[in-house]
């Protein structure tokens, strides 16, 4: 089975947290300003990232936040 063929299978739904990570890392923020700005740990907003990679076939959080991106799921 190809990639593509994997995403087109991929969870596209996002949760709240999740978008807000994707869009503070659309906006260059690090994970550790990310999470003073949510009012959580490091680790929580490497999780938030890690699943949202999930969902959307991403292997990377900048592949994640491209495709979030494409699919209307972050604004542009």
């Amino acid at each position: 089975m190809g990639a593509g063929v994997l995403l087109m299978f991929a969870t596209a739904t996002l949760t709240l947290r999740e978008r807000q990570v994707l869009a503070a890392l659309a906006e260059g923020m690090t994970r550790k300003e990310i999470a003073w700005q949510l009012g959580v740990t490091e680790r929580t907003v490497r999780l938030h990232t890690r699943r949202a990679c999930e969902r959307l076939g991403a292997q990377t959080p900048t592949q994640a936040v491209a495709i979030a991106i494409r699919r209307r799921l972050l604004a542009a």
